[in-house]
């Protein structure tokens, strides 16, 4: 088997994966309260017509500037986050003569698969577990999934580092 057919079985076996990934995203997922782009008010917390008469303001700009601030209070960290694991471990493995920029496309594709992948599986587990077999519903796609994902990707990236570290490749 030459080293041309080995990365078209690779290859053939990763967009597979994908579009299974793809089928499950559309078909156990949704946007997260707020998130979704035709939402034009959100329901984080209930807020019934007397609260909101005693606050003086409508039951929809409550409801927005609690959105607001969930978005405000979970992006920055999100943000931190994400460039820690898709640029901080990118240019980690750069230290590496043979391979450095490789090393980066391979943090990049690793790290996208693999957030895909805990998202789905956290919130499967969560499921599970935590509410029960009974509760089953589909897993809400929010920025807190995100942070999630890219912590499940920052550990797969860690071992990806310690395996380098250790192994040698020549």
């Amino acid at each position: 088997m030459s080293g041309k057919e080995k990365g078209s079985w690779f290859d053939s076996l990763f967009i597979l994966s994908e579009i299974i990934l793809i089928i499950l995203y559309a078909t156990c997922t949704k946007y997260g309260e707020g998130v979704h782009p035709a939402a034009a008010t959100t329901n984080v917390v209930a807020v019934d017509e007397v609260l909101a008469a005693q606050l003086g303001n409508s039951v929809e700009e409550i409801n927005q500037l609690m959105e607001k601030d969930k978005v405000q209070q979970y992006y920055p960290i999100f943000q931190d986050v994400h460039v820690m694991i898709y640029v901080g471990f990118g240019f980690l493995m750069v230290f590496l003569k043979q391979h450095s920029w490789t090393s980066v496309g391979y943090n990049f594709i690793i790290a996208a698969y693999v957030a895909q992948l805990t998202i789905l599986v956290v919130g499967f587990w969560h499921m599970l577990l935590v509410e029960g077999p009974s509760h089953m519903h589909k897993i809400n796609l929010d920025i807190p999934a995100l942070i999630i994902g890219d912590f499940g990707a920052g550990a797969v990236l860690i071992t990806f580092g310690a395996i380098l570290g250790k192994c040698s490749l020549a």
